[in-house]
């Protein structure tokens, strides 16, 4: 599989992630925060929120803090967690979010799960992170889907039919994350076989 490039020029921007995006990017929607420096990226697993994060992270210098190793003391920019319903340790999570307001640096977290379903149980924590403004990536549209299939191949280098796509689109389970397991399966057996990318080839591939 292809190594995964979390940039700018490779996120697909459409009706499901647009609004999220523009939240994360602008900086007058921080100021306009009640907690101006953190920030609560949500999306289902696949949805995109780690390729997000990671252009946040190239715009603003952040560096991605392991989600079970918080030592607040030794943060001094802005920050990213990421999976943020993984983190075992909660007092750490709530020294890191006053710590990094008590030395003015952005920190954005990251989740799975919206803030109500989180589990953690301090409640200074749990205060906290309810009052953070929420970014929203909604499950991928048919656009987002098709687009990010279209680069897969590309990347590729495998020319494949708009009918191909869209036969893909309404075919295969929409996450992110299967889409590219997808292409790559399509390519694997593509190459073995000595078979160019149809719809008929995708018919036998899926079963």
């Amino acid at each position: 599989m292809l190594p995964e490039v979390l940039s700018a020029d490779n996120f697909f921007i459409s009706g499901c992630n647009e609004e999220a995006y523009e939240i994360l990017i602008n900086e007058r929607n921080w100021e306009n925060n009640a907690q101006k420096h953190a920030l609560y990226l949500y999306g289902e697993k696949g949805s995109g929120k780690s390729h997000m994060a990671h252009i946040w992270k190239e715009r603003e210098g952040a560096a991605i803090i392991p989600v079970n190793n918080i030592k607040p003391a030794s943060v001094n920019g802005n920050s990213i967690i990421e999976d943020v319903e993984k983190c075992t340790d909660e007092e750490a999570l709530l020294h890191l979010f006053n710590h990094c307001k008590d030395i003015g640096v952005k920190l954005l977290i990251t989740s799975s799960f919206p803030v109500s379903s989180l589990p953690f149980t301090l409640p200074d924590l749990t205060s906290r992170l309810r009052g953070l403004q929420v970014a929203t990536i909604y499950p991928p549209d048919d656009a987002l889907i098709a687009g990010v299939m279209r680069k897969q191949f590309a990347d590729r280098q495998l020319l494949v039919d708009d009918e191909v796509i869209s036969y893909l689109v309404t075919h295969t389970e929409r996450t992110l994350e299967n889409v590219k397991i997808l292409v790559e399966k399509l390519d694997r057996n593509a190459l073995s076989e000595k078979r160019n990318i149809t719809i008929p080839f995708v018919k036998k591939i899926l079963g």
